[in-house]
């Protein structure tokens, strides 16, 4: 049996990466398609875990190859993931989730009809700017240009399968939520 794909989506300091975490640790039959990218390795991250990380001329040529089912530039850096992984994860049986800004789960949408997209919101801007800010060193700029593009990704929550707000403080239940729509 073919597995599915789940994508989940949002803007910036939604907790994407920490809803994710918990969906895998509670639920077995889910892997995470590991996404590429040529941004800096965060304290704490790992390699090949987190996220893979590589240099511009290697994403560079993994897209000249068609090696990328979806890749974007966000903020600055590129994000992408392997056709081959995805296709052999889901082949396994294994349903797959995908943790993708918004352009790539547009992509991923027009591409794959039946991925089931869900949109992760914060329940205030301010809550959004917090978390950001809690990640660590973050430029004044690089902060107003997250601000900046919250209009539009928020107005993909309608393009979206399903949406859910993440509650500041309430994790728990945004992953109960998420965890419902994923088992269907």
């Amino acid at each position: 049996m073919t597995g599915k794909l789940f994508v989940i989506t949002g803007p910036s300091g939604a907790g994407k990466t920490t809803i994710a975490e918990h969906l895998l640790d509670e639920m077995p039959n889910l892997v995470r398609l590991v996404t590429i990218t040529t941004r800096q390795m965060r304290p704490g991250e790992v390699n090949g875990v987190d996220y893979h990380f590589v240099d511009r001329d290697t994403f560079d040529r993994m897209i000249t190859g068609g090696e990328l089912f979806e890749h974007a530039e966000v903020y600055g850096e590129l994000y992408g993931n392997s056709t081959a992984r995805l296709e052999e994860l889901l082949a396994s049986g294994k349903n797959v989730l995908m943790v993708i800004d918004v352009q790539g789960a547009r992509t991923v949408s027009e591409k794959r009809s039946d991925a089931t997209t869900i949109f992760l919101a914060a329940d205030s801007v301010d809550n959004l700017v917090r978390r950001l800010l809690g990640r660590g060193k973050i430029e004044q700029q690089d902060l107003e240009r997250r601000r900046g593009e919250l209009e539009t990704e928020m107005a993909f929550a309608a393009e979206c399968t399903h949406t859910v707000v993440n509650k500041d403080g309430r994790i728990d239940q945004t992953v109960e939520q998420v965890q419902t729509i994923i088992e269907g």
